[in-house]
């Protein structure tokens, strides 16, 4: 998996795990699971997506759940489970249920199979491709990983044009506050360009502003200025609130525009956490494009994409 990809996977892992498990495979017994800690990098290069021990009472009743996400229709997918399986087994001796989720363009695959019988051996597993999982199963989840997980399903013949802005409006409606939203709408951005989706996503976005309160930045809700803004006045705490996300934001953008590279080194060079260097990026480019359009004011910039009004000004209108 590219690597942008498989990092949203993996932070949204515990949800989605169980969310492909139980809403697409069914299985009802996925309420009581342990990590599995085994090592298998050593002998396969890399560590399994999703490994968990699903417990239960009886504990003879247990299996290990072994998941993969893949974004390309390969051959190979059938031998490294193969291998995994061994693995699996030789270190927990426990029935292992494995299943690859498949996430890429193709919508039809011809070189990935999850059968294999051999003399003494029959192997298989699950293939979930998410073409052909209704976009209903996630959209009206609590999650909005679930919820940025109906972006890869089958759109029951409709456009695009009207399940965006479903998906855009399912996640407002669980929005917890300032860049908790922002995440998951970069991280939609992201998983829309494994269905060519991201440029409609951006003009829909553009279509439908998002109002940014800074009092709800999640370094104001953490208390981060409390000891430089303890005793002021709340328009003076706004005030240092919207100056340290001026400063924070330029210094981003500021890098980004000198061809600094990738992400993750940004995150290291500003003390920024990563998530903050994507939203960023991703606010950037969106008021850009609006810019270019000349239909917008820089007031309009703003709002819609959560920018500071002094960074809108120097980085976006100046440009």
């Amino acid at each position: 998996m590219a690597n942008e990809f498989d990092k949203i996977f993996k932070e949204e892992s515990e949800i989605l795990i169980k969310a492909i498990a139980t809403k697409v495979l069914g299985i009802k017994d996925f309420n009581n699971t342990q990590p599995v800690t085994a090592s298998l990098q050593k002998t396969i290069e890399r560590e399994p997506d999703w490994l968990r021990r699903v417990c239960h009472e009886d504990v003879n009743q247990d299996y290990i759940f072994h998941g993969e996400v893949h974004g390309k229709d390969q051959a190979v997918i059938l031998d490294r489970n193969l291998i995994y399986y061994g693995l699996l087994w030789y270190n927990y001796h426990l029935p292992v249920h494995q299943v690859v989720v498949y996430i890429g363009r193709k919508k039809k695959l011809s070189k990935m199979k999850a059968l294999l019988i051999q003399r003494n051996m029959n192997f298989r597993f699950d293939i979930i491709n998410m073409h052909e999982v209704p976009y209903e199963i996630f959209i009206n989840s609590t999650e909005p990983a679930e919820v940025i997980l109906s972006i890869l399903c089958d759109f029951k013949g409709q456009s695009p044009n009207i399940i965006l802005p479903l998906i855009l409006e399912r996640l407002r409606e669980l929005d917890k506050g300032g860049l908790v939203l922002e995440k998951h709408f970069v991280q939609l951005e992201i998983i829309a360009n494994l269905r060519n989706l991201q440029p409609l996503l951006t003009k829909i976005m553009e279509t439908m502003p998002i109002t940014y309160d800074l009092r709800k930045d999640i370094r104001y809700k953490q208390g981060k200025l409390e000891g430089k803004i303890e005793g002021k006045l709340e328009g003076k705490i706004e005030g240092k609130i919207e100056a340290a996300l001026a400063k924070d934001q330029t210094f981003v953008i500021s890098l980004l525009s000198n061809g600094i590279s990738p992400l993750e080194k940004i995150a290291d060079l500003t003390l920024l956490d990563l998530d903050f260097v994507k939203m960023t990026k991703a606010r950037f480019e969106r008021a850009l494009k609006m810019a270019t359009s000349k239909k917008y004011t820089g007031e309009d910039i703003t709002k819609a994409t959560g920018l500071v009004s002094e960074v809108v000004e120097k980085w976006v209108l100046k440009k």
